[in-house]
């Protein structure tokens, strides 16, 4: 995915503004930052779709659209506290295991990786993506909605990278 420092840049957006302006919670600032980074995802998967757009180059024009658009709005606001807490039931995991960014993110990501591991491998909405993925002609030919592949495959794609778990310092 080209386009996922865009979707990240975005997602981040929409985490801020849901912790920092609404003070929402974490979880639903987590849930914000998916839900943005799908959205700008599914763009370039709609250009690409209905309009045959390289997705590649559209994606790419997309990250410094989203990075511009984001340090116009965000210009000057913010305190660059964090979003996901450090404890997770009243475990600090960060003198579990040692580090100070070690955060219940990874369990999430592990979660994640493992649900993703299942939908592609294991369902027919899998199989019809990576048909898709391989030849969108021949997977059309097997009746398959090639569009809607290509716009869910990066709506997907945005959620993943706009939902990027890392904690910086």
């Amino acid at each position: 995915n080209i386009g996922a420092a865009g979707q990240y840049t975005v997602g981040a957006f929409g985490g801020l503004v849901f912790a920092l302006l609404l003070h929402a919670p974490w979880w639903l600032c987590l849930i914000a930052s998916t839900v943005f980074g799908a959205v700008w995802g599914a763009i370039p998967g709609i250009f690409k779709a209905y309009l045959n757009v390289n997705e590649v180059i559209t994606a790419i024009m997309f990250n410094w659209i989203g990075l511009y658009g984001c340090n116009t709005i965000m210009y000057g606001r913010g305190t660059g506290d964090s979003i996901i807490p450090s404890k997770l039931f009243g475990w600090d995991m960060s003198e579990t295991f040692g580090y100070k960014s070690c955060t219940i993110a990874i369990f999430l990501a592990i979660i994640i990786a493992i649900l993703l591991y299942v939908v592609i491998n294991k369902t027919t909405f899998g199989y019809e993506l990576k048909a898709c993925g391989c030849n969108k002609n021949a997977a059309r030919y097997a009746g398959i909605n090639e569009k809607r592949s290509i716009i869910l495959s990066m709506i997907i794609a945005g959620a993943l990278a706009g939902n990027d778990l890392r904690e910086d310092d």
